[in-house]
């Protein structure tokens, strides 16, 4: 009863968790910790779908949690084949030795809507899991791929809005918070913030001449070799209709000029 007891405690704190972030990094997180807590495992990955091949998802290692002391298992277990339910494999903990010890990897598909998003599995290193922690850990994966999929949805979501739809730039709004932000810390680790304001000479006349989707086509060139050009911790946003504002944490007043000399 004791044991029980515990390991629904662990997954109702797993669930918890998860639930009350909407990061996508914090869920893998949050469920490897208290998945290993509730299974009492020595170590736990995490496999995302990252797309397909030969007619199957392929599942790279998104995260791994207690096998720090162990590379070569650690990249043994990059890359899975895709499951679609709870399983348990056999594991050398020392790749190279056919002779070496074996451990337990249990595996279940982390699914959202039928649709698997990833998986995640527990190992340990001595002994087997019984049938109750095959239960728990399908209960987590559930969980899991759930909160996942929702905290993706809600970064993806914030993200479209955070952006100008022609150029892929930050929009007004996100680049003056992104100014915001950046003087705050400037102010609080005495680190400069550099800013740069650009627009582009006669573009209504260039609009005129050549019609809109010329237009388009040369704010969106623009606007890429901006965002490459100011690549390193910063930002480029679409100020106004063909002005551009470069905000450049970390960056002094002489770096600036000589960015806006060569790329500008």
């Amino acid at each position: 009863i004791a044991q029980r007891t515990r390991q629904l405690n662990a997954i109702h704190q797993l669930t918890k968790a998860v639930s009350n972030t909407l990061d996508p990094t914090e869920v893998l997180s949050m469920a490897a910790v208290h998945g290993r807590t509730a299974l009492r495992a020595d170590a736990v990955v995490i496999w995302l779908a990252e797309g397909e091949k030969h007619e199957e998802i392929v599942m790279k290692g998104a995260l791994q949690l207690g096998l720090a002391d162990r590379p070569e298992l650690s990249q043994q277990l990059y890359i899975v084949p895709s499951v679609n339910s709870v399983q348990c494999l056999p594991v050398p903990l020392e790749p190279d030795s056919p002779s070496g010890a074996i451990a337990a990897l249990l595996q279940a598909p982390m699914i959202w809507q039928q649709q698997l998003v990833g998986i995640i599995g527990v190992m340990r290193f001595r002994g087997a899991f019984n049938k109750t922690e095959w239960e728990m850990v399908e209960a987590i994966g559930l969980e899991t791929g759930t909160a996942l999929k929702h905290a993706q949805q809600y970064s993806q979501a914030k993200a479209a809005a955070d952006r100008d739809p022609l150029t892929g730039l930050l929009n007004h709004r996100a680049i003056h918070q992104f100014l915001d932000e950046s003087l705050e810390k400037g102010i609080l680790t005495q680190q400069p913030v550099a800013v740069m304001m650009m627009d582009m000479n006669n573009f209504k006349m260039f609009n005129d001449t050549y019609g809109h989707p010329a237009g388009d086509e040369a704010l969106r060139r623009v606007s890429k070799a901006l965002a490459e050009a100011c690549q390193g911790g910063g930002a480029v946003g679409r100020y106004g209709g063909d002005e551009f504002l470069a905000v450049l944490p970390g960056f002094t007043q002489n770096q600036v000029v000589e960015i806006g000399r060569a790329h500008v």
